[in-house]
């Protein structure tokens, strides 16, 4: 190199200009790394930027921000230890133990989610919060203290439908009928014209034997949406269950007729109603019903009524499967059972299957209520 060219890179050194960024301050350098995070184009690159990012300068919004990352990535023990290190830095922020508490739930320690969530409620009551720690508690099988945090989120904000939605269905679990009627009163109030509400109260009314006014709920429900198929299904039962067999027909009729798809529920409970009219369908018939269908449980109900399923085999299918489902299998089971017991003259037998139905205690499902209207029936004198 010449002595000039050596001369005119000195003076260039010399002259006045923005400092190199090895010069710059840790934090501004981490800010930088941050936008481009923001501007990234991958999760990888944002990922790598906000390390960066926290590697010169550890800030509880960067480790929030790739906290939250880390949990769109499923990557939650990550997110949990980056909310961590937040808190470390800033242990009186509401928002980060509530977002900790959030990661906690679904990483299913909900000790851990309900001592956030404790905290935040110390720190900056909400009703988002109190309605989160209430889910925390009834997972966790504490329905007294989720009924009081979700009642909590009601009087911190009473227009949230799901707030007290919630409520009510920890209110029904409980066993408290009419309170979770009572909750879904004020919810339909706040959202009249979705079918859905309707639907629920109507189930909550036909489970507290109030069949007038569940099908009230479920002729709402149906001039809101005609195509709700299972709102013909909830109907047909409630008038089932109220002895109006005709008009149980009717529905049945258009739930199996109007559903796009194959329905083997639908042609079950018709079935049923059909040969309490002896109006019975031929079994060559409903083999034919059956062979539409998908294998499965449904499809098991209509291959039993039509003689294809003994009954033994019938009822060992439905104790097979996912545990959380086999209950509600043999509520169904036992209430079909029962009934063709009965159907055809062995009141004895009938009567004990659609007990077993009842015993399984799956309230909300439709043979529960089906059972029980039967066994009501069954206690009175005869004629």
């Amino acid at each position: 190199m010449t002595p000039a060219r050596v001369l005119a890179l000195g003076l260039l050194l010399l002259l006045p200009g923005r400092p190199a960024r090895a010069q710059e301050k840790p934090e501004v350098a981490a800010y930088r790394y941050g936008v481009r995070a923001r501007l990234a184009k991958t999760n990888a690159e944002a990922l790598d930027y906000l390390s960066r990012s926290l590697a010169l300068f550890p800030d509880p919004i960067i480790f929030s921000n790739r906290g939250d990352l880390k949990a769109r990535l499923k990557d939650i023990p990550g997110a949990i230890a980056d909310y961590d290190k937040a808190i470390e830095l800033k242990p009186g922020d509401p928002d980060l133990h509530a977002n900790r508490g959030l990661l906690k739930h679904r990483a299913a320690d909900l000790a851990g989610a309900i001592a956030d969530y404790d905290r935040v409620v110390e720190l900056k009551p909400s009703a988002l919060v109190h309605n989160n720690r209430g889910y925390a508690r009834i997972t966790q099988g504490d329905r007294a203290g989720a009924i009081a945090d979700y009642s909590k989120a009601v009087a911190l904000s009473p227009k949230t439908a799901k707030y007290r939605e919630n409520l009510a269905n920890a209110r029904r679990d409980q066993g408290d009928i009419a309170g979770a009627i009572a909750d879904h009163d004020q919810i339909v109030a706040l959202d009249p014209n979705n079918p859905l509400r309707y639907f629920f109260r109507g189930e909550l009314k036909q489970l507290q034997g109030e069949f007038g006014g569940a099908i009230k709920d479920y002729d709402k429900l149906l001039a809101l949406k005609p195509d709700a198929w299972g709102g013909y299904i909830q109907r047909g039962a409630a008038r089932q269950s109220q002895g109006d067999l005709e008009g149980a027909l009717s529905d049945y009729d258009k739930a199996v007729s109007g559903n796009p798809e194959h329905d083997d529920f639908g042609w079950a409970y018709r079935e049923i109603v059909l040969r309490r009219l002896k109006r019975g369908t031929p079994d060559a018939e409903l083999s034919k019903i059956a062979a539409k269908g998908k294998a499965g449980f449904p499809n098991d109900i209509v291959l039993y009524l039509s003689g294809t399923l003994a009954e033994s085999d019938f009822l060992a299918k439905a104790g097979q499967g996912d545990a959380a489902i086999v209950p509600e299998q043999q509520c169904t089971a036992f209430y079909f059972a029962g009934m063709t017991k009965l159907l055809a003259g062995d009141r004895a037998a009938g009567r004990k299957l659609l007990e077993q139905s009842v015993a399984t205690k799956r309230s909300l499902v439709i043979e529960f209520g089906l059972a029980r209207a039967e066994l009501a029936r069954l206690a009175k004198p005869a004629p």
